[in-house]
């Protein structure tokens, strides 16, 4: 919800406040889609190729494209039920394309007003784009903020992906130079390759290209690219070794150390090391293994406990 919304908790109108033709006016007889309203303002131009205009649009000519957007989360269209000031609802965003209006901004906000106007037909305030490709759509949902917090991670980045930016091309590039590569969406890991999406990218946003490749290797390296390898707790793990021990850590040592360590080993590790953050936890697990026989390089672990 933006922050005008949130500020509507404060007004002592409740929606039932209000009578139905302020929060929207009813569709007179049936439109046809040869039929759209007069835009509200002229075409503006945003780029080369896309243009947008302010429309009042019939709300059953309104689709929401779920493979790049999450699903809608009926307790956070109840809120903005609740809490609803028809002076403060935001404008829907909307792609046609294909002879469609796609939602790709308001999906949530669509929802309450569908809820509050029943079975009654009725009109929704849109900010039209036209020329955007169904990947630009994807793109603008993974920048945009949801109606009551961030998009959530996950779909935003799935969202990313599907968009082909040039974000997402550097991301599946610096993992393919690992020797890896990006699972789909939704899908379960397998041999070389990471499900652990959401980690993964944010390792890669964190670290940048060449460190992040670095961990990647590494963890190829060792263990051969088996999916338990690929997860976000060994990723993170690695990541957070890497990151504090630096050059210290010798990658012929972490190879021969790790190459007969499992992941119930380093899982049962973390576990017992108690710690807050997962990935201290495991990194602490992997500097044991690292240190087990002792000897000149071992690494000092009290630099992953004072940090947690």
């Amino acid at each position: 919800m933006s922050r005008k919304n949130r500020n509507a908790r404060n007004v002592t109108h409740s929606h039932k406040t209000f009578s139905r033709s302020l929060i929207s006016k009813p569709v007179e007889g049936q439109l046809t889609m040869n039929e759209v309203p007069t835009p509200a303002t002229g075409r503006i131009a945003c780029d080369t190729k896309c243009s947008y205009e302010y429309m009042r649009l019939p709300a059953s000519w309104l689709v929401t494209d779920t493979t790049y957007q999450r699903s809608i989360d009926e307790k956070a269209v109840d809120r903005i039920v609740e809490n609803f000031d028809p002076r403060l609802v935001n404008v829907v965003k909307v792609s046609h394309r294909d002879g469609k209006f796609y939602v790709f901004d308001g999906a949530h906000t669509l929802n309450a007003l569908k809820k509050i106007n029943g079975k009654n037909s009725f009109m929704v305030d849109c900010k039209v784009y036209r020329g955007l490709a169904y990947e630009d759509e994807a793109y603008l949902f993974a920048l945009q903020t949801g109606e009551s917090r961030d998009v959530a991670f996950s779909a935003r980045l799935r969202a990313l992906l599907i968009s082909n930016s040039q974000e997402a091309v550097d991301f599946r590039e610096s993992t393919q130079r690992a020797g890896l590569q990006l699972a789909s969406t939704n899908s379960a890991a397998t041999q070389d390759t990471i499900a652990a999406l959401a980690k993964a990218y944010k390792l890669f946003t964190k670290l940048g290209p060449e460190q992040y490749e670095a961990v990647l290797s590494l963890v190829k390296e060792t263990w051969g690219g088996v999916a338990w390898s690929l997860t976000s707790y060994v990723l993170g793990g690695v990541a957070e070794m890497l990151t504090e021990y630096s050059d210290a850590v010798a990658p012929e040592r972490f190879r021969k150390k790790m190459a007969g360590v499992g992941y119930e080993e380093i899982r049962n590790e973390a576990k017992r090391q108690m710690r807050g953050s997962s990935d201290v936890a495991h990194a602490l697990a992997l500097v044991k293994f690292y240190n087990r026989g002792g000897g000149r390089g071992s690494l000092d672990a009290r630099v992953l406990t004072m940090k947690d």
